[in-house]
Order: C-alpha cells, then structure tokens, then sequence
C-alpha cells in the first residue's frame, strides 16, 4: 500500500520500479491473508472442537463418547456429526488458503500477455485484484473463527441423556425418549451451521470469482 501511494503521490517516488512489481505486490498480499486466515480459523476450529482436559465439569457433557454414548443412536453419532462440521470447517480454511495461490498464478500469467505500454495501467489493476482477494480470504477465516465456540462448541454441551435429565428437574415422566430430543437439536443446528458455513463461503468465493474473472475474461474497456 505504502508503495502504491508511493508511485501515485506527487513526487513520483517509484517511477522506475518495474511494472510487476504491483502485480506481485497483489499477489502477495492475498497469498499471506489466506494462509493467516486459513490458519486462524482451524486453529479456533480444533481449540472448540478437541477438548484435551476432562477434570473440568465446565467441559460439556458432550466431549467424549464416555459421556454422550449409549442413550440413543443420535446420541451415539453426536461426535461423528461434530466431526463432520469441524471437517467441513477445515475443509473450507484449506479453500481460504490455497485459492489466492491460484488467483496470484492467473495474474502472473495474465500479466506476461499484457502489452508492455499497458503493463504500468494492468499491474495497478491486478494489485487491486489481490487486495479484492486479500479481504476475501482474511474476511471468511475471520468468519469462521467468531462461530467456532457456539456452533461447534455446541456439540461438547449437548446432553443425550435428555430423558433422565428432564425427570430429574421436573419429577416429571417425559412424552418422548432420548432419542427426539438429540434428534431435533442436531437438525435445528446442523441447519444454523450450514447456513454460516454457506455465508463464510461466499465471502471467501465471492472474493475469489470477481478476481478470477476479472482476470481471465476482462470487460472490453478493461
């Protein structure tokens, strides 16, 4: 950015740079948001999901299949279905990661192609094409890592065994068994998880598309 300003301002400070240097400079820049964000949503993934201290009665009920297995087959999966979350969580951090590598190859090579009296005008374009997938990148990690204790997290407090617990405070024999309550729970948020799992997604492939395409299929006034 400093080097942006830098050639714009009235001093002309990096006249002479080479005109791949803001073509880099973008690529750069999107490269290293994606990898921090990346790591910055699995880091926060694996501190919700993988509990390693079991002393605390603050963990959950939910934390290992000691607790949550044996009340119901729902209730038997519960860690298989948190499993599959923190997969898909990772899953699209790798995404967050490896997709400003493809698009800082696409300007690379586009870049090349460009005629060298238009070169100077093009790499201002591709620095404001990584920076598009810069914020794109950092945006969806930074997106996943704020629902990591809720949406994840829920799994470690779900109890299955809902029946005994609700006589328990109520002294009161309840309508259904174990195995409704877990069930209901898990699809009302299996459908709230896939939904900001679809949200973090677009930042990050919205990001991705315009970049993409603003690359390798140019407007005519481009």
């Amino acid at each position: 950015m400093f080097g942006f300003f830098g050639a714009v301002g009235p001093s002309d400070v990096l006249k002479d740079a080479l005109p791949i240097f803001y073509t880099t400079t973008g690529g750069l820049l999107a490269i290293a948001s994606g990898i921090m964000g990346g790591i910055y949503a699995s880091f926060y993934t694996i501190s919700a999901a993988v509990k390693t201290d079991f002393t605390s009665q603050a963990v959950g009920a939910g934390t290992n299949f000691l607790s949550y297995g044996g009340n119901s087959w729902a209730g038997d999966i519960m860690g298989l279905t948190e499993a599959m979350w923190v997969v898909m969580y990772i899953g699209l951090a790798c995404w967050i990661v490896g997709s400003p590598f493809s698009i800082a190859w696409e300007m690379d090579k586009a870049f090349r192609e460009v005629d060298a009296a238009k070169q100077n005008a093009k790499s201002y374009d591709y620095l404001f094409t990584g920076l598009v997938t810069a914020i794109g990148a950092w945006g969806a990690g930074a997106a996943l890592k704020q629902s990591t204790d809720k949406l994840i997290g829920f799994f470690d407090i779900q109890r299955t065994d809902v029946n005994s617990y609700y006589q328990a405070q109520t002294s009161k024999q309840a309508s259904w068994d174990n195995f409704t309550p877990v069930m209901v729970d898990t699809i009302h948020h299996g459908l709230t998880l896939f939904f900001y799992w679809l949200l973090a997604a677009a930042i990050s492939g919205g990001s991705y598309t315009y970049s993409y395409y603003y690359i390798t299929q140019p407007s005519p006034g481009q």
